[in-house]
């Protein structure tokens, strides 16, 4: 449960590297840096970890300190594991266990800043969830299944349509639609949630990045020579960071 400033933290020993093939036991556990609390700062960063990371690698990462340097938002690394995502409790998870916890603390503007898989958890929770997210950064992310990327290139995101999407999503190429219907919304409205894209330009995955970039404003994409981890997101968060999140 996020914690208020002041508050003992949970120690970063208790978030250890592997534990993403534990069972997702509630609630989802988080490293709290709240330098400001919700009445001084201008929001908070929750970070979600990619797959085999916790929710303390933003902070060995330096993310956390750039958040701090630039910026006035306070920032936490939700423990959001692949197991939340096995069963995909974790959007659920992350309402009653971070962000509903923070909503209620006084912070009103959240940002949900995602690598690889907690990119596709941000995006999904914000589509679930528009009215408690302020914004998305998206670092090298799982942009959803194969099959509905590929429909998407063939029509074009401004023809595609996703498709009846009524009642509870049903299984990943469902919550994939549901995600780009929310990204398609989003472009189209002049109040639209801001979404950022940032990769390493040798990532495996970087046509569907480019899928995404293409869309984009200009200035909401940011790219580096590199591969799918640290070496390339601590920097693309650096230049991302100064652009969505420093001058707000």
């Amino acid at each position: 449960m996020l914690q208020a400033p002041g508050m003992l933290r949970i120690a970063p020993f208790l978030l250890l590297a592997g534990c993403f093939l534990t069972s997702p036991t509630p609630p989802i556990r988080v490293l709290d840096h709240a330098e400001h609390g919700p009445e001084r700062a201008d929001g908070l960063v929750v970070f979600l970890p990619g797959f085999g990371d916790d929710g303390g690698v933003f902070e060995r990462y330096g993310l956390v300190d750039i958040v701090h340097e630039q910026t006035r938002f306070d920032a936490l690394g939700a423990h959001a594991h692949f197991g939340f995502y096995r069963d995909f409790s974790v959007l659920p998870r992350l309402e009653s266990d971070v962000v509903g916890p923070a909503l209620r603390l006084g912070y009103e503007r959240i940002w949900l800043v995602g690598t690889s898989m907690g990119g596709f958890g941000a995006v999904s929770y914000a589509a679930a969830h528009p009215d408690e997210v302020a914004g998305v950064i998206l670092m090298a992310p799982y942009l959803g299944e194969p099959e509905v990327l590929d429909e998407i290139r063939a029509a074009g995101l401004d023809a595609w349509s996703p498709g009846e999407l009524e009642g509870p999503a049903g299984d990943r190429s469902d919550v994939t639609r549901r995600n780009w219907a929310w990204i398609k919304a989003q472009l189209a409205a002049d109040d639209g949630t801001p979404i950022y894209l940032g990769y390493g330009e040798q990532d495996p995955s970087v046509a569907d990045f480019q899928l995404l970039q293409n869309a984009l404003p200009e200035g909401r994409a940011f790219s580096i020579p590199g591969p799918h981890g640290w070496l390339a997101w601590t920097p693309v968060f650096d230049e991302l960071a100064d652009r969505a999140l420093a001058h707000r």
